[in-house]
């Protein structure tokens, strides 16, 4: 298995986007990995495929097949999915945050929770957008057109900045009832709270404080020094017990499991030749 080249760019810090737009990637390898295991992230992703196709396998649909110059929607994800590249792969991708990616989509989030989205209607853009790419040689090229195409696309949408900074509380609470703790330090009822975030995040509050702390174990278990039980208590949860049950029911696998597999080039990406 050759190594896969992976370009990734940020919004720089102050820019417009720069709250809604985690990165901009690519993903290049001319004999890929055979099998792709992604675990939950916390993002939506608006993908771009240039090479070879791409079959994957869904989560709440049929398999799929993205060939050369097809676009699609990866929404937000809470059990891990599978891509199997074919041949030479060329995957350009936008990486949006869950919690503030209203604005830029054609669709709302609570739409596509666990969903890959093909087929949009040309109102959408992307087939369009991905035609354009391909004509693009260079990375940083691409990002600029990206993040033209994206400025143009932003649009303010009611609700979003209440969203926003609840899941900020949500992700920072310590308190034993974070959702009630936060849905009183913003005035709301914890009902309201949820309705909001169904709509704007695709999950409610609760389930959004579970996906975070299980991204925040991911992240921290790449550092292979620190223990699980570490791991468990700067992540958030109450013992080690509680973040394996908590890992396993988003990962479907033990993390003692997902250090064994992982090692690959991005966090909660699983290779298999």
């Amino acid at each position: 298995m050759q190594p896969v080249q992976i370009d990734v760019y940020q919004p720089p810090a102050g820019h417009p986007l720069a709250g809604s737009v985690l990165s901009i990637f690519r993903c290049r390898a001319q004999t890929p990995y055979r099998h792709e295991t992604i675990l939950p992230k916390g993002n939506v992703d608006l993908l771009f495929n240039l090479g070879e196709p791409v079959h994957g396998v869904g989560l709440q649909a049929e398999p799929y097949i993205a060939t050369q110059g097809s676009a699609w929607i990866g929404g937000l994800k809470t059990r891990p999915y599978s891509v199997h590249p074919q041949a030479a792969m060329d995957l350009v991708g936008i990486s949006l945050r869950a919690d503030a990616c209203a604005g830029l989509l054609p669709l709302s989030p609570g739409e596509i929770l666990n969903l890959e989205v093909h087929g949009l209607s040309p109102g959408a853009g992307l087939a369009t957008i991905s035609e354009q790419l391909y004509d693009i040689d260079s990375f940083g090229d691409q990002c600029a057109f990206l993040m033209r195409w994206l400025m143009g696309r932003l649009r303010p949408v009611r609700g979003a900045d209440l969203v926003r900074h609840a899941c900020s509380l949500l992700r920072r609470s310590r308190a034993d009832d974070a959702v009630r703790a936060t849905a009183k330090a913003m005035a709301v009822s914890p009902r309201h709270l949820r309705r909001l975030m169904d709509q704007h995040v695709g999950v409610g509050p609760a389930e959004y404080v579970r996906l975070s702390r299980f991204i925040d174990s991911l992240h921290r278990m790449a550092s292979p020094q620190r223990t699980l039980a570490e791991v468990a208590l700067s992540a958030g949860y109450y013992d080690q017990a509680h973040f394996c049950r908590d890992f396993r029911s988003f990962a479907g696998i033990t993390p003692q499991e997902y250090r064994a597999q992982a090692g690959g080039p991005v966090v909660g990406h699983i290779l298999k030749e």
